[in-house]
């Protein structure tokens, strides 16, 4: 009968594992900055008016909002031919 005998004959990398967590954590930070950037954005551009309940200028600063003369009108004919 014969015997396995395991050993370890090289250790893991260090290199690649300490690659990978510093890249998790470059891309988190990355996303993070922009989650924040989005909701200074978000709040610069409307959240004074929306604090003074100003909403007319919510729709003049939105470029493709709703209004009077689109409700019902599809940029995307193909796209709404499924509706």
């Amino acid at each position: 009968m014969s015997t396995i005998v395991l050993t370890r004959s090289a250790s893991p990398s260090i290199s690649g594992e300490k690659a990978l967590n510093v890249a998790a954590r470059l891309w988190f930070a990355i996303a993070v900055a922009g989650q924040w950037m989005f909701a200074y954005y978000i709040a610069a551009r409307y959240g004074g008016p929306a604090l003074r309940g100003d909403w007319k200028v919510w729709s003049d600063r939105m470029s493709h909002g709703q209004g009077p003369s689109t409700i019902g009108i599809s940029r995307w004919p193909c796209v709404s031919s499924w509706r």
